[in-house]
């Protein structure tokens, strides 16, 4: 019973893990993204008004 539990309490911890990894890299990944189309975003805004004065 007790090697039972361990088991379960082992799969538990590794899915929490696993989620957790997965959030943090996805979450960094996502930022890169949104990061980049910000800047690109700024830069074109930046033109705009160089070219308006």
């Amino acid at each position: 019973m007790l090697k039972h539990n361990f088991m379960i309490w082992q799969v538990y911890a590794t899915a929490a893990i696993c989620s957790t990894l997965f959030t943090i890299i996805f979450s960094q990944f996502i930022n890169r993204q949104f990061t980049k189309q910000v800047m690109l975003d700024t830069k074109k805004a930046v033109l705009k008004i160089d070219s308006l004065g």
